[in-house]
């Protein structure tokens, strides 16, 4: 492995002792099992700094720019054919790694100094010990592209086009994490027999997943349903407000499954507005709502508390590492997450959802029906928050959120996030 630390501050060992391809998972054993307020887990909090967030955005951002990693969806068997796993953390020594193929093995060197060339950081972001590192992974870029392949052709056994499954590649040991739909453990044993060792295939819930009588000014993270009807009835999320950039017209967006084109759609008995934009679904699980006579604000629903909603004043695609919120109606505000992974995948009869963000807290439910749709942010001060992206659904049984990431959610609508 080549590892450089950030700010030309010289070499340093290798990241973990773990085995040459992969990269360490945290371990509470060592690093300890604490919380914190927000319910995630302190050994992660190093990360939370503004001066390493900034460093870990430059050096996941050089990765991307070396691969040609852009904020569209790319497909994984894409993207490993360029020579990119993907990028994973390594908290016992706060190494953030880049992991690529067996193939790109002689480039790495050029790539650890090319992250060291672009992605200079404070002195003090490394006094904390913020480092990067390359790794070569476990499996070769074309039997990972064979792998998201036939999953994503979904023709390996009869019943893989009626079952619902959400996947991704995981850079800590090279290989396709699938959650499959209980009721179909045949189709999960005949992928788990096609797959071999390049997967690790579960038997767990995977599904797309709907505040309750939100009036004008409309926020995001607000419960919306189609038609007029009680609290109880909202069926999706708001994500945030939006201006459609073809005729300036504000509203907001929300998960495509949830509604059809030309839908009227209420917040309870409240008008929100008239559904559009729906389009290339399942690729995009995207929808904007948007009218003329009623009035938006760039803010979104955080509660139970505290504060009880956050104004939207920036917005960036997340990366590897960072720390995020999210707002579902069901579940409302949980932070305390971590982004894990941008190469996920949800299928269900409709078809395939790809490129999707994910992320986890601990083994904690994170995600529940009627949530997708809601923001994912990131705090900023106490009462700001930096858009993100927005929630699809869950797999692993509500422990892994799967969302839409912010470019995405502009330019497959055109649209703008409204920020302040």
């Amino acid at each position: 492995m080549v590892a450089v630390v950030l700010a030309g501050a010289g070499s340093v060992p290798a990241a973990g002792a773990a085995a040459d391809c992969t990269v360490d998972r945290p371990d509470p054993r060592r690093l300890g099992a604490a919380l914190t307020a927000d319910g995630g887990p302190a050994y992660a909090q190093w990360l939370e700094r503004a001066d390493v967030r900034a460093g870990n955005l430059a050096v996941q951002l050089a990765g991307h720019s070396a691969f040609g990693v852009d904020d569209g969806k790319q497909p994984i068997s894409t993207l490993v054919r360029r020579g990119y796993i993907g990028s994973a953390v390594d908290h016992e020594t706060r190494t953030v790694v880049l992991v690529v193929t067996p193939e790109y093995r002689g480039r790495a060197g050029e790539l650890a100094r090319r992250v060291q060339a672009v992605a200079p950081v404070s002195r003090s972001a490394v006094d904390v010990g913020l480092r990067a590192a390359v790794r070569v992974g476990c499996h070769s870029g074309e039997r990972l592209a064979a792998a998201d392949e036939l999953l994503t052709a979904r023709s390996w056994h009869p019943d893989a086009a009626k079952a619902s499954f959400g996947y991704h590649l995981d850079p800590n040991d090279s290989r396709l994490y699938v959650s499959f739909d209980p009721r179909y453990p045949a189709a999960a044993e005949a992928a788990r027999q096609a797959l071999g060792d390049v997967a690790v295939v579960t038997l767990a819930e995977s599904a797309r997943t709907g505040r309750l009588d939100d009036g004008r000014p409309h926020y995001g993270g607000a419960g919306v349903r189609v038609g007029s009807g009680t609290i109880n009835s909202n069926i999706c999320t708001t994500a945030f407000t939006v201006r459609r950039n073809s005729d300036g017209r504000r509203g907001g967006v929300s998960a495509g499954h949830c509604f059809g084109n030309g839908q009227r759609i209420f917040s309870s008995t409240h008008f929100w507005g008239d559904s559009w934009g729906r389009s290339d679904y399942p690729a995009f699980d995207l929808i904007g709502v948007a009218s003329a006579g009623e009035t938006y604000a760039n803010v979104i629903h955080v509660d139970p508390c505290c504060p009880s909603t956050r104004t939207v004043t920036a917005k960036r695609s997340p990366v590897v590492g960072d720390g995020i919120c999210l707002s579902g109606m069901v579940t409302r505000a949980i932070c305390g997450l971590t982004v894990t992974n941008l190469t996920g995948q949800l299928c269900d009869p409709a078809g395939c959802t790809p490129g999707l963000m994910t992320a986890r807290r601990n083994n904690d439910v994170v995600v529940r029906g009627g949530d997708s749709g809601g923001p994912v942010y990131i705090r900023t001060g106490t009462a700001n928050a930096t858009a993100v992206g927005s929630i699809v659904g869950t797999t692993d049984s509500g422990r892994n959120v799967v969302a839409e990431r912010m470019h995405v959610i502009e330019n497959h609508l055109g649209v703008t996030i409204l920020t302040s």
